[in-house]
Parts: C-alpha cells; sequence; structure tokens
C-alpha cells in the first residue's frame, strides 16, 4: 500500500452487541468439524483442548490422504491391466482417454490433499491476523449488517453441504442405475467426491471476506455521500477531519484485501490451475469421445465451471484498475474498467464532489490529495502474487480449454484410425 495512518481519529461510539467473531461464527464451526481450527482471537477452549484438536485434525487429514491413495493405487492397477473404466462402466478405447482419466484423478486428488494441508498450516497460521484486521473494522458496521454476515455465514456452510450430498447422489445414484458390482468401484467414487468438500469450504470462507471486505469500500462510498453537505460548506477544519476519516476508512478497508491475500493467496494459486485442468478434462469427457454421457460427467463439468465463474467475479467484488492522469488544466480524469466493485464508487463519489465550485483552494488541494492517495491504494486479490484473480481470467481459460481439447480430440481421432487400419 502507498499510504498508512494511524487510526487514532476519534470515530463515534455506538454500542454493538453482535462482532466480526460472532458474524463468522457457522464457518469456525464447520471448519472444526473438517478437523481445521480457525479459533478466534479470544478462543481459551481452543488453548485448553490443543492436543485434542491437533489429534482430530490429524486423523482427518490421514483418512483423507489415505483415501486418495487407494484411488491412485486402483489407477494404477487398473491401468497395468488395460480396464480403466469411465464412471458408467465401461472401458477407455484408446490411451489418449486413459491418461486424460488418470490426469483428471490426479488433479481432484492434489486439489483436495493440497487444499486440506493449506488449512492446516498457512490459513491456520494466518487466520488470527485476518481475524484481527477485520475486527479494527467492526465500527464501521452495525449489528443489523453483522447479522446479515451471519446469514451469509450460515447459507455458506449449507451450500457446501448439500452440494456434497448432491454430488453423492448423483455418483451412487449413476453406479446404482448401471449396475455396478464392485464395492471398491463405488467407493472410489465415494472418496473422489467428499475431497471436494475441503477446497469448496476453503472457496465459501474466502468468497465471505471478500464480500465483507467490499461492504467496507461501499461503506466509504455511504460515509462520502452522508457527509456531502458539510464537505461543501463546512470549514477547513471540519473538511481536513473528514477527508482524514475518508482516508481512514479506505486504508482499513484496503488493509482487509492485503490481509485476504496473505491468507488464501496459496489457496488461489493451487484452485486456479486445477480449474484450467478440470475444465479441459471435463470438455473432453463430454464431447471427445464417443460412449454416452453419464450424468457425474455433466455434474463435476457443471460444478468446474460455475466455481471457476464464482472465484473470478468474487474477486472482481473488490478489485478495480484505475488509470489517472492529470490534464493540462489540473483537473483529473479517470478511465476505469469496472465490475460491480465497491472501491471505485468511493473514488467516483470523491471526483463528483469535487466538480462543485463550493470548495475553496485549501480544501479542493485537500480533495485531490486524497483521490489520488485512493486510487493509488485501490486493491486486486492476487493468486500469491503470482497474477491477478478476475474475470479477465474466463477469456483465457476458454481459449486454453479450446486449444488443449483439439489438441487431445486429435490424438484420439489419431489412435482410432491406426487401431482401424491395423484391423
Amino acid at each position: 500500500m502507498a499510504i498508512r495512518v494511524g487510526l487514532s481519529l476519534d470515530e463515534p461510539q455506538v454500542e454493538q452487541t453482535k462482532c466480526w467473531a460472532w458474524s463468522i461464527f457457522p464457518l469456525i464451526i464447520w471448519t472444526r468439524i473438517l478437523g481445521v481450527n480457525l479459533s478466534d482471537i479470544s478462543n481459551s477452549s481452543a488453548k485448553r483442548h490443543h492436543w485434542l484438536i491437533i489429534a482430530y485434525g490429524s486423523f482427518c487429514l490421514l483418512c483423507h490422504l489415505a483415501g486418495q491413495i487407494d484411488i491412485l493405487y486402483y489407477l494404477q492397477g487398473k491401468l497395468k491391466m488395460g480396464s480403466l473404466e469411465r464412471s458408467g462402466g465401461l472401458n477407455f478405447e484408446t490411451s489418449t482417454a486413459t491418461w486424460n482419466s488418470i490426469i483428471d484423478f490426479i488433479n481432484y486428488a492434489v486439489h483436495g490433499i493440497g487444499t486440506h494441508v493449506l488449512m492446516l498450516t498457512v490459513i491456520r497460521k494466518r487466520w488470527i491476523n485476518l481475524m484481527e484486521t477485520f475486527r479494527r473494522s467492526e465500527y464501521m458496521f452495525s449489528d443489523e449488517r453483522y447479522i446479515r454476515i451471519r446469514k451469509v455465514a450460515t447459507y455458506g456452510v449449507a451450500y457446501v453441504i448439500l452440494l456434497i450430498l448432491g454430488l453423492i447422489s448423483v455418483s451412487l445414484g449413476h453406479h446404482l442405475a448401471v449396475g455396478t458390482t464392485s464395492g471398491h468401484r463405488i467407493f472410489i467414487s465415494f472418496m473422489s467426491t467428499v475431497s471436494i468438500i475441503y477446497p469448496l469450504t476453503a472457496l465459501v470462507v474466502f468468497a465471505i471476506h471478500c464480500y465483507v471486505s467490499s461492504l467496507l469500500f461501499e461503506s466509504v462510498q455511504s460515509e462520502i455521500h452522508r457527509n456531502e453537505i458539510q464537505l461543501m460548506n463546512g470549514r477547513d477544519q471540519d473538511v481536513r477531519l473528514l477527508m482524514l476519516t475518508f482516508k481512514q476508512r479506505h486504508i482499513l478497508a484496503c488493509k482487509t484485501v492485503d490481509s485476504i491475500n496473505h491468507c488464501f493467496g496459496w489457496i488461489l494459486l493451487l484452485s486456479i490451475p486445477f480449474f484450467y485442468l478440470a475444465v479441459i478434462n471435463s470438455s473432453f469427457y463430454l464431447f471427445g469421445l464417443d460412449n454416452i454421457i453419464s450424468m457425474p460427467d455433466i455434474a463435476f463439468t457443471t460444478f468446474t465451471v460455475i466455481h471457476l465463474i464464482f472465484v473470478c467475479f468474487t474477486a472482481d467484488r473488490v478489485q478495480i484498475k484505475v488509470e489517472m492522469h492529470l490534464n493540462f488544466y489540473g483537473e483529473f480524469t479517470v478511465d476505469s474498467f469496472i465490475s460491480f466493485l465497491k472501491a471505485e464508487d468511493a473514488i467516483k463519489e470523491l471526483f463528483r464532489l469535487q466538480s462543485h465550485e463550493t470548495l475553496n483552494g485549501s480544501q479542493m488541494q485537500l480533495m485531490n490529495s486524497l483521490i489520488s492517495e485512493m486510487a493509488l491504494t485501490v486493491p486486486k486479490i492476487s493468486a500469491n502474487g503470482c497474477f491477478n484473480v478476475s474475470k479477465k481470467l474466463l477469456p483465457q481459460v476458454i481459449g486454453t480449454s479450446l486449444t488443449y481439447f483439439f489438441i487431445l480430440f486429435q490424438f484420439e481421432a489419431s489412435e482410432k484410425n491406426v487401431t482401424l487400419t491395423e484391423n
């Protein structure tokens, strides 16, 4: 960030019965059920049961790891026998289709185990700092807003549970419909589906934090609009105090984005390549094979596409690119790319107020300085600093998926032609 100020300004104190930790409590409970202890800042019970929590978390990780190892061992055995099957029980006819399936299983396994390990290590270690950053902004929200956030968190947990149950039902129901007799094959499908629960939970936690961060930027815009009269007609001292208040709130909101990147950067770095591979593999399942398309193929393709879009647009909610320059007359202009974002709205509100002729020279100078600093600190969601996450990734995914789909399709067609020639 280009600017940092102390939080020494006096804010109106409103007695609150709700807080940040209370609003995301459903998420904390859910992650503990999964064996990931994301503790509150002042959680004394977690400290008392420290070793029990570690033991339970280790047990969950070992069960998850054992399930994925069993899947890979099953794939290895089937590959040696040359009888690897699709979800519908039909054997793959070419090595291209076989290896595409193996890579798909490995992709899901690495994503599931990798996310689980990151939640136990990186996210758990950085969670307290994330909680502390959002706690500093508690005065910017009312009890009603925290009740709303808690509802969103509850819906997020319910969404994870219902989606996993739905995918399990589709997978097991399909095996029953086609008459799969191998209990091990059914267990493989079950474990492959359950392993999604950790990446899905991590993405929901990430999305809720992005949502709250966007609300903070929205509150800055609302504060500017609410104090418009004081800005236009107030004394220099009052205007300066309001400007510093806006600046302080903007920095608080930007710090939440910094904390989100710090906490979830590795998750995004792991998830985005996973989605790339999953989209390629899924498109080949649906359009590159001659066999009948199965319901699990459709379900997992839909899951992949929807959640890739979900991650990109969630990140876009709290990031923006603003290009700003000073023209010949010393007036600011903005050329921005906007996607229902809240950080940009606060800056636009200041630009609107800047055009008022009631501002004197010193007030205009303060306004220009604040606009410049806010534009320089507009946040971006980043995958651990490697690339920015936004909806601009979607065209890249489409282009990459089409390219590799046609490559796989050509390999598939070539193998079939060779087989026909030999016969």
